[in-house]
């Protein structure tokens, strides 16, 4: 008779508690690291086609934009744009008191605002679009005796021609030399500056560069001064008169 052998199983390892909890807490660890891993991963992944998207953008964008840049013709050059006439634009002059006492300033506000259908160009300095303030001179004199020998026409003519003044200078504003401002104006353009006049007088003061500054010009008289814009290279380009009493 033969006996089998008797396999004896090795008896369990009995494991502490506290051994189960470090080994648990160990696999947690390890669980969220390799959680973290795989999130860090997935992040570099969406950044790389995100920047790989954003430079595809960016060449297609330059691309239209000087293809676009082709399509527009060339500006037109500024010596076949016409000089403006005093049918295109008109000047505006406000001032902002109408009295000034003796050494004091007034400020002027000069209203360039066109008018007509093309677009054309002009000069806005102080040297071209002159501002002169000075005493009211009248243009011509009434003789009385001569109405009744004449048509309506004429009495009218004449009236007009009383009404109408000069000034005689007493400050330019052209006077020192001044940098041009050329303006390319369109329909309903409009184009505004501010000029100060300090009460004194530029005639019979140096000129250009040797142009004396404001402290070292004379005062003018206590008395009634018109102010009024002229461009030198518009004709009948004028503005409104403005009136100015000097306390």
């Amino acid at each position: 008779m033969v006996t089998m052998p008797v396999l004896k199983r090795k008896p369990k390892r009995k494991i502490s508690a506290a051994r189960r909890r470090m080994y648990i807490r160990r696999r947690i660890v390890v669980c969220v690291g390799l959680l973290a891993v795989l999130v860090f991963c997935i992040f570099c992944i969406i950044s790389i086609f995100k920047g790989i998207s954003a430079i595809g953008s960016a060449i297609s964008k330059h691309s239209d934009v000087t293809l676009s840049k082709q399509l527009v013709p060339d500006p037109r050059p500024v010596g076949i744009i016409k000089k403006c006439s005093a049918k295109d634009v008109r000047i505006e002059l406000t001032s902002a008191s109408q009295s000034v006492p003796m050494g004091g300033s007034v400020e002027f506000t000069a209203r360039i605002v066109h008018e007509g259908d093309d677009s054309c160009r002009i000069d806005a300095s102080d040297g071209r679009m002159v501002l002169t303030i000075g005493d009211s001179v009248s243009a011509d004199k009434s003789d009385k005796s001569d109405k009744s020998d004449k048509s309506d026409k004429s009495d009218k003519s004449r009236e007009k021609q009383e009404k109408q003044q000069k000034i005689e200078p007493q400050w330019r504003s052209d006077v020192c030399e001044i940098p041009l401002k050329p303006l390319l104006m369109a329909k309903g353009d409009s184009y505004e500056k501010k000029i100060v006049w300090s009460t004194d007088a530029t005639v019979g003061t140096p000129t250009g560069k040797d142009c004396l500054d404001d402290a070292d010009l004379p005062k003018v008289s206590r008395g009634t001064y018109i102010a009024q814009i002229e461009h030198k290279d518009v004709s009948g380009l004028q503005s409104n008169p403005v009136v100015i009493s000097v306390r």
